[in-house]
């Protein structure tokens, strides 16, 4: 920054506003001619923002809007806001500066502390992060946050009785109180007392069914144990959820920090929260958006077309996976979602032609087979039908889904007795299924 620095007091102007460009995915990145970007933040008394060229051209707006109000008020939180922003597009040494400048003219300082932690931990600077949440916790001791961030970093730094105590007390406070007993499953499956790591994992899903990382970890815990079967299906059921984002799955203020900035990476957070509580308009909502980001994405447009045709709306996710399988036409994900939504369309020939190319892409896949189960199922070879159903199955054991839809068929073709077996092993892998038990208790013994 120079001799004039943040707190010099001397500051005028403000950042330029970034032209818009396309790149090659037809994504909008920002353009500011450098010598102004600098003269700017110089003018400004800020820190030498790297130049954001390239950068999605959101982001690059909301900072220039976000100077504004430092130039207008000088304002310690103004500066932190910036950081912000500044933080979660990647420019974190600047970061640091304008939480620095916050801590000192801010009346969010507790804020400022721990997002000083955040930019130092992004950099590596572990001592120095370590100090910054320790900070942050004096002043504002109830934001569990903090705590898992320095179990994180004791974690990593080896010092596992010091990681679970930071996890234990992450674990006592209720908005964190499962990512804690996360933490303290993932410290002792490092000391190889899976017993300890099961139960405490164990009581994290009790509140967090949906936990990602509670159920890989849990599968290392079973396997550890020697339940190998327990193992692939604790692993199989974290495969179905919604993958994590690192910290931004786990911190509120690095969420709102994102969504402050209008990045990407909000919006596919938003997009993974909604599609795991199974809020389809939020779902839709987000995907839609993120698509408007990456115009030029088969995964998006893959993802809005499953939403699309979940919530009713056949003919629109219908033309959003014929767009997505153009842009890549042997991409399995995209063309397992044109078989499905083809089957459900009544579409069978247009089923059978994806179907075809994802046995050629991924052909042993579970997925395949089921797929294959199906539309033999509606082209009236049951027969054939069943023995792809029971391939797809012997492929994922565990996988529910494939025995739900082989007992559908099974009772299609009149086969009571082969159903029967089939919820029978369904109430084995879940004993609470709904179905299965309602069937079973019509029919009786």
């Amino acid at each position: 920054m120079g001799e004039r620095g943040i707190l010099a007091g001397e500051f005028a102007a403000e950042l330029p506003l970034p032209e818009s460009r396309t790149n090659e995915l037809g994504s909008l990145i920002a353009y500011v001619d450098p010598l102004q970007w600098s003269g700017a933040c110089d003018d400004l008394s800020l820190p030498r923002l790297p130049d954001p060229s390239g950068i999605e051209l959101e982001p690059v707006r909301r900072l220039v809007l976000a100077s504004r109000a430092w130039s207008d008020a000088r304002d310690g939180d103004a500066l932190g806001r910036m950081g912000e922003i500044v933080s979660a597009i990647g420019m974190h040494e600047a970061a640091l500066d304008l939480f620095a400048a916050a801590e000192v003219l801010g009346r969010e300082e507790a804020r400022w502390s721990y997002f000083y932690g955040v930019a130092c931990q992004q950099l590596g600077r572990v001592g120095v992060a370590t100090e910054a949440f320790e900070r942050a916790l004096r002043l504002e001791p109830d934001y569990g946050t903090s705590y898992l961030r320095l179990g994180a970093l004791h974690y990593e730094a080896g010092d596992l009785d010091a990681a679970d105590t930071r996890y234990r007390e992450a674990s006592e406070l209720p908005a964190t109180s499962a990512a804690g007993l996360v933490g303290r499953g993932r410290v002792a499956l490092e000391h190889r007392d899976f017993t300890t790591a099961l139960e405490f994992l164990d009581r994290a899903l009790r509140s967090a069914p949906r936990d990602y990382l509670a159920h890989r970890l849990r599968s290392r815990a079973l396997a550890g144990l020697g339940r190998l079967e327990d193992a692939r299906a604790a692993s199989e059921a974290a495969d179905r959820l919604p993958k994590h984002r690192g910290w931004l799955s786990f911190d509120p203020r690095l969420a709102e920090a994102h969504v402050a900035a209008s990045t990407q990476l909000a919006l596919e957070n938003a997009l993974n929260v909604a599609l795991g509580s199974g809020n389809l308009p939020a779902a839709r909502a987000a995907a839609e958006a993120l698509l408007a980001r990456r115009p030029g994405s088969a995964d998006v447009r893959t993802v809005l077309a499953r939403i699309v045709a979940n919530a009713g709306d056949p003919k629109r996710a219908q033309e959003l996976v014929e767009e997505a399988a153009r842009l890549e036409p042997r991409n399995a994900d995209v063309l397992a979602a044109k078989a499905e939504i083809s089957l459900a369309t009544g579409e069978l020939a247009a089923c059978a032609e994806a179907l075809d190319t994802l046995r050629q892409v991924d052909g042993r896949a579970a997925r395949t087979h089921q797929l294959a189960g199906r539309l033999l199922y509606l082209q009236g070879l049951n027969a054939e039908a069943i023995q792809a159903l029971k391939l797809a199955i012997a492929s994922a054991p565990q996988e529910l889904g494939h025995r739900e839809v082989l007992v559908d068929v099974l009772l299609g073709s009149e086969r009571r007795a082969e159903a029967r077996a089939e919820l029978e092993a369904i109430l084995v892998i879940d004993p609470s299924h709904a179905r299965a038990r309602s069937l079973l208790a019509q029919w009786g013994n």
